[in-house]
């Protein structure tokens, strides 16, 4: 529990330490480029969810965020999953804390700016990495490990088991 804890509050403090740093050094717009052409640090507001689906329906995304962060609190302390999908679960919530905080927080937007202009990507910020970061970790885990916390749910199994 306290790694979750760790993991979490390190997610939503690198998050919103990156945000205030941007947002208060930088314009909205405004790009700084750090390899030409293809990653700059862009400031921009999102007031939707990846790709900006959902663009304007703030209520919505915050009582989705909402559940889904009281979803994987539950699983934490109900299941007391494995390492791999403790830490892949702390990450995905730590991520989606740091948006909901952005959300609820006037102007009602994320704040993001890492610009991967190479491919043309969507611009995004630290929160999305640690929950992008984390759901890949959970689905590889998933995949290749019977220890997953879905094998767990799959089978029934006594989840009177060490963290490992």
């Amino acid at each position: 529990m306290i790694l979750s804890l760790i993991i979490v509050f390190l997610a939503v403090f690198i998050d919103q330490l990156t945000k205030f740093i941007v947002s208060n050094n930088m314009d909205l717009y405004e790009r700084i480029p750090l390899i030409k052409d293809v990653f700059n640090i862009t400031y921009t507001t999102n007031d939707g969810a990846g790709w900006s689906i959902l663009s304007g329906k703030t209520a919505i995304l915050i009582a989705l965020s909402s559940i889904a962060i009281l979803f994987i609190i539950f699983v934490i302390i109900k299941y007391k999953p494995f390492k791999i999908d403790l830490i892949s679960l702390s990450m995905i919530l730590g991520g989606a804390a740091g948006n909901l905080i952005d959300r609820i927080r006037p102007p009602h937007e994320v704040i993001d700016f890492f610009d991967f202009a190479l491919i043309n990507f969507p611009v995004f910020n630290v929160a999305d990495i640690f929950i992008t970061v984390g759901g890949a970790i959970f689905i590889a885990n998933a995949i290749f490990n019977n220890k997953s916390i879905i094998y767990l749910f799959e089978n029934k199994k006594d989840n009177n088991h060490e963290n490992n």
